[in-house]
């Protein structure tokens, strides 16, 4: 039989993941691109939080200019709401693989506390605002109780009532301290450990939760395609990230708009 005539297999093409550097690199641009919307536009050239929504109307109305602006606020906004799912998913993931939960939680700690003033600057233009706190106490605490529910589940066999505890009180912990998305994050971050086994569903639910901040359901797809694996660089990078960028955009806002 000739060999020129059978038929040819298709090679099939290999899938494309996304890894946990370009996933951490994504979340940080869209956070970056938040707070320059925020310190910048909304804070600075608009100085929305010195005007009644009247004056705000009246503004855009007769100033083609400002209009712009206040678009690409919104625009803004819009895209740093993609960035909390992808957070969230990573903090879940971080407990999961974590050798020493404590260490982890106090890093975590640490750059919430440091992020804390920048995090107003940026947000209110102040120095000390205690109206909200930054989004890393709400994955704090959020990892917090699902640390406790693992520990629950791990020591005793019909503990279930007692793991639902822990997210429910959590909950409370975010609205109490009025962390930035906080109940948002908690129910994340509990659906996601949750269904950790059934990616499909925990998908599904996550989105569902995403559409309070509309853009974030779009961050699913991101996450169904990351493939956890080693990391290029030292974590304190990452770390070190967040609050460095709430402090450069705000201090810019501050002195120079």
């Amino acid at each position: 039989m000739a060999q020129g005539n059978a038929p040819r297999l298709r090679r099939r093409e290999p899938r494309r993941y996304i890894g946990t550097d370009m996933l951490k690199i994504i979340g940080l641009l869209l956070t970056v691109q938040g707070t320059v919307g925020v310190a910048l536009l909304q804070n600075g050239l608009l100085n929305m939080g010195g005007q009644t929504r009247l004056e705000l109307w009246d503004l855009i109305q007769t100033d083609q200019n400002a209009a712009q602006v206040l678009a690409w606020s919104v625009l803004s906004k819009g895209m740093v709401s993609l960035a909390w799912p992808i957070f969230a998913y990573l903090a879940v993931e971080g407990l999961q693989n974590t050798s020493s939960f404590p260490r982890y939680a106090l890093r975590l700690l640490i750059t919430a506390l440091v992020s804390e003033v920048p995090y107003d600057l940026a947000m209110s233009g102040k120095w000390v605002d205690w109206s909200s706190q930054n989004f890393l106490f709400s994955l704090l605490i959020g990892l917090v109780a699902l640390y406790m529910v693992q520990e629950v589940a791990e020591a005793r066999e019909n503990g279930r009532a007692l793991q639902v505890l822990f997210p429910v009180g959590a909950v409370l912990w975010t609205f109490l301290f009025q962390t930035q998305l906080g109940i948002l994050v908690v129910l994340a971050m509990t659906a996601m450990y949750f269904l950790r086994e059934r990616p499909l569903w925990r998908d599904i639910l996550v989105a569902v939760l995403g559409l309070a901040t509309i853009p974030a359901s779009l961050s699913v797809l991101l996450i169904h395609f990351h493939r956890p694996g080693p990391s290029m660089f030292p974590k304190w990078i990452y770390y070190a990230a967040y609050p460095i960028q709430l402090l450069v955009i705000g201090l810019i806002g501050y002195f120079l708009l």
